[in-house]
């Protein structure tokens, strides 16, 4: 349990340091600051990182950074306030009504001789600004933007970040409102909605600047004050964008999702011309089921289901002794097959082969494009532990489905609904059987009881 006011979840968020830093102006000249880069980042990075910079971008000063975000909520993953920043550095934070940091001198002693000492402390106190003031004079608004170089990630470590200063209302606001709508879209900065392994699961972003004319106050340099009017002239704002790769096999993935869906609900009529031929194209392809080649579809286990009483003989009963021969089950009275000649031949062809050539036509079958698989069955939720096959199959092999392997109810009815449309262009007859023959073989998967407890024995 956690300890309240100290170790609770609000009381330690996930704290990040600080790899490195991104500019959008050149380094520092003397008594002034370094021209903005237009189009370009300035990385600053530590070796041996900035080796593997240089190795992705040909140079440390790039036109566009390649990025995983580290948090899922827009306020974590960029962080703004007004602050006041002088040669010396951060003299006061707010955010915009109340003073929440400020930097105090203070007397320290070094070789028993005193000295002032610039000190960081919290605070909450009004903020300086003036009625009439949209914030206050001594202060910028300022975002710290957090990020992962994807070309860095992995090797410099989970909790290494980039951090990107942007300074000016129209660029801090602007991120904000691209890290919202992105936030909207997905539910999330960080994590994928949908399986990217390419990705590790995350959303790849691209940062880049691009021209935009913005109307700015006029300052006179001399007085050092605003005269009032408005002037305009360029800036380079930075632009988020997913990445184009990635972005396009979201919008496949959820486009044939969405097919699929009306394809089950008997919709076909109402999809457009081109979604009906992507249809068509799905519907060519052979469905995966477990195998060692292929995603499960399926939650399985290797054990057998014990029988519910003595008498009971399990639905699912392996051979002993390893024989080639296996008894096929009668499916007399369980279906009414469309060609039941055609589903009785392809059964007993497959009931005459070895166990090995079995598992060779099943496994020549199911050899698909992971990325069909994906496609496929991406909405079943489902995980394989150790799937091993098996040399006894029956006659449901055919269609990829081990005898071992024991489905949960709410699985297989996913599987169905599947099955009734996507297995009937194998074989129409073998569809059938397949449909009416698999809720005689579902049984509720098992879960093996504990035999100790803190090392001793339980009866």
């Amino acid at each position: 349990m956690p300890i309240l006011g100290l170790t609770t979840k609000s009381d330690t968020p996930i704290e990040t340091s600080q790899l490195g830093k991104s500019w959008k102006g050149a380094k520092k000249q003397q008594n002034r600051a370094g021209a903005d880069l237009k189009d370009k980042f300035r990385l600053d990075i530590p070796p041996p990182f900035d080796k593997v910079i240089m190795a992705s971008y040909n140079t440390m000063q790039p036109t566009e950074l390649r990025v995983f975000f580290p948090h899922q909520e827009t306020d974590k993953v960029f962080e703004t306030w007004n602050d006041a920043v002088t040669v010396q550095g951060l003299q006061h934070r707010c955010n915009g009504e109340r003073i929440i940091r400020e930097v105090v001198t203070k007397t320290s002693y070094r070789g028993g001789k005193p000295y002032p000492k610039r000190c960081g402390q919290d605070c909450d106190r009004p903020c300086q600004r003036k009625p009439d003031e949209a914030i206050c004079s001594e202060c910028t608004s300022t975002g710290y933007l957090k990020f992962y170089i994807r070309e860095l990630f992995g090797i410099a470590g989970m909790q290494q970040v980039i951090v990107q200063t942007v300074t000016g209302i129209n660029d801090v606001v602007g991120v904000t409102k691209q890290l919202r709508g992105f936030e909207e879209k997905y539910g999330s900065l960080s994590k994928a909605s949908i399986p990217s392994p390419m990705t590790w699961g995350y959303i790849p972003f691209v940062l880049r600047r691009i021209p935009k004319d913005i109307a700015r106050p006029l300052y006179d340099g001399k007085a050092k004050k605003y005269t009032g009017g408005y002037g305009r002239s360029e800036a380079w704002p930075i632009k988020i964008t997913e990445d184009e790769q990635w972005l396009s096999f979201w919008n496949t993935y959820f486009r044939k999702q969405m097919i699929l869906q009306m394809a089950e609900q008997g919709q076909l009529a109402l999809l457009q011309p081109e979604d009906q031929a992507l249809y068509q194209e799905m519907s060519k392809l052979e469905l995966p089921m477990a195998s060692p080649q292929a995603l499960p579809v399926a939650e399985v286990e290797q054990k057998a289901i014990a029988p519910a009483s003595a008498y009971e003989k399990p639905a699912l009963e392996p051979s002993v002794g390893g024989s080639d021969e296996i008894e096929a089950e009668p499916i007399v009275d369980t279906f009414t097959a469309a060609d039941q000649d055609a589903a009785a031949e392809y059964r007993e062809q497959m009931l005459g082969r070895s166990p090995k050539e079995r598992v060779a036509a099943v496994n020549e079958f199911t050899k698909l494009d992971k990325s069909v698989q994906d496609d496929l069955w991406g909405q079943v939720d489902q995980t394989l532990h150790g799937i091993e096959k098996t040399s006894e199959l029956i006659e449901l092999m055919l269609l990829h489905y081990g005898e071992s392997h024991m489905v949960r109810q709410t699985d297989a009815m996913k599987l169905i609904v599947r099955l009734q449309d996507e297995l009937g262009i194998v074989d129409e007859g073998l569809a059938e059987l397949f449909i009416s023959e698999l809720p005689n073989h579902i049984r509720p998967a098992q879960k093996e009881q504990p035999t100790t407890f803190n090392g001793v024995g339980i009866d």
